[in-house]
């Protein structure tokens, strides 16, 4: 069963300090999961193709993500395929075995043989006695074609698709498989037609043979093998290097800011009672100012705080030391009530006084003061609010505020 709380946990911890990508092919992924997939278009897909996929593998898609963190390279995206093989029963099952056998010494043929004329007559033994080379080289790609046709349907289709759905790919020819019917319903394995017969279909050749082999991990133990092993690596992280990967984090932090390189960048810093990502100095100002303003100098020093944060749990401010500012479309007006925590809580709202921010191109919702900038910990300079409006044409539909803002200490 997938512990769900704690692959957060772990994956949330290495998306940010395993900077070596120490796993296997983990660069693909960096840990991190694509979007989910909505149940509801699971379900649909589900009830279309008459296949119920196992149970942790849909909780790996609606709740974690469709595709991205998992071992090596990662899990494919799941592509809803609309693939009448995909209700096949599937060879790798107890009640299968005589389908299992068949499928295998199909198999074992093919990889022995050299000659695939020869494979051809064990499908067409019936061939007629004139047949030499020269009818051969004629008709090389009609027999050609019906061999690979007929090797699709009694050997590989079978062997690699009938009730499974491939999840992902480990590097080379390791492609896994989830099975999605049969007593082995839930099961991952790896199977594919690139690699020595032996290794794959062990002596006896049956299935009980490959099951103790090959077919022994549900999906959960194999996505859980991946998180635990992420887990053992974060924990075991030397204060050598958790102390590089910070400063890495940080530096890497600064620059999609924009900013000049620092001249002192100080990893997960506390200020008071609060703690940031990071604190950064510069020894010169440099210029920096919007097209429509003058340029103006840089601060010479700050913190940032880059990760979204909460600023309240259970009524205690998790930062109360910090300069805070927040901005946006609250879709609220000032004296609405879905504002009255904001009224009564140590912020000032610097956008006060500057009318209408909503216009709305004149159609439709009335205007209305809904932008905010809410500081704390600042002064504001001055504020100012673009109707800019060319031949009818606005910047938005709603009007941009600009306010020039300075902490009060720092």
């Amino acid at each position: 069963m997938l512990d769900i709380p704690k692959i957060r946990a772990v994956l949330d911890t290495a998306s940010r300090w395993d900077m070596d990508l120490e796993q296997f092919a983990c660069w693909s992924h960096a840990h991190l999961f694509n979007p989910v997939l909505p149940l509801e278009e699971l379900e649909a897909w589900e009830e279309q193709m008459q296949v119920t996929l196992p149970e942790d593998y849909r909780t790996y898609l609606t709740q974690l993500g469709n595709g991205g963190a998992g071992p090596a390279y990662g899990l494919f995206p799941f592509p809803c395929p609309v693939d009448a093989k995909l209700r096949q029963p599937c060879i790798y099952s107890d009640d299968r075995e005589e389908a299992f056998r068949d499928v295998v010494r199909r198999y074992i043929r093919v990889e022995e043989s050299d000659d695939d004329w020869n494979l051809y007559l064990d499908y067409y033994p019936d061939m007629p006695a004139w047949k030499d080379q020269r009818w051969q080289d004629a008709h090389r790609k009609e027999w050609w074609d019906e061999l690979d046709h007929l090797l699709n349907r009694d050997l590989y289709f079978p062997m690699l698709n009938h009730g499974q759905h491939m999840i992902a790919n480990e590097g080379c020819s390791v492609d896994i498989y989830l099975i999605l019917n049969g007593s082995h319903r839930g099961y991952v394995h790896c199977c594919t037609t690139d690699c020595d017969p032996d290794l794959a279909y062990p002596e006896p050749r049956t299935f009980a043979a490959y099951q103790a082999e090959h077919l022994n991990r549900t999906f959960a133990d194999y996505f859980m093998s991946y998180v635990n092993r992420v887990d053992d690596l974060c924990r075991n992280l030397s204060a050598e290097k958790r102390q590089k990967f910070r400063r890495e984090r940080a530096q890497a932090r600064f620059a999609e800011l924009g900013l000049p390189k620092p001249d002192l960048l100080r990893p997960e810093t506390t200020w008071g009672n609060s703690r940031f990502d990071f604190y950064w100095e510069l020894s010169e100002a440099a210029a920096l100012g919007p097209p429509r303003e003058p340029e103006r100098t840089l601060p010479r020093r700050g913190f940032v705080e880059v990760k979204g944060c909460t600023l309240e749990e259970n009524g205690l401010a998790l930062f109360p030391d910090a300069p805070t500012v927040i901005t946006g479309d609250m879709n609220a007006e000032p004296d609405s009530p879905e504002m009255s925590a904001l009224r009564t809580a140590p912020y000032q709202n610097v956008t006060a006084g500057t009318g209408v921010t909503y216009h709305g191109y004149g159609c439709g919702d009335p205007p209305c003061a809904i932008d905010y900038i809410l500081t704390r910990g600042f002064t504001c300079e001055s504020v100012e609010k673009w109707t800019d409006c060319r031949d009818g044409v606005y910047l938005s539909d709603h009007y941009p505020v600009c306010a020039h803002i300075h902490p009060v200490k720092l």
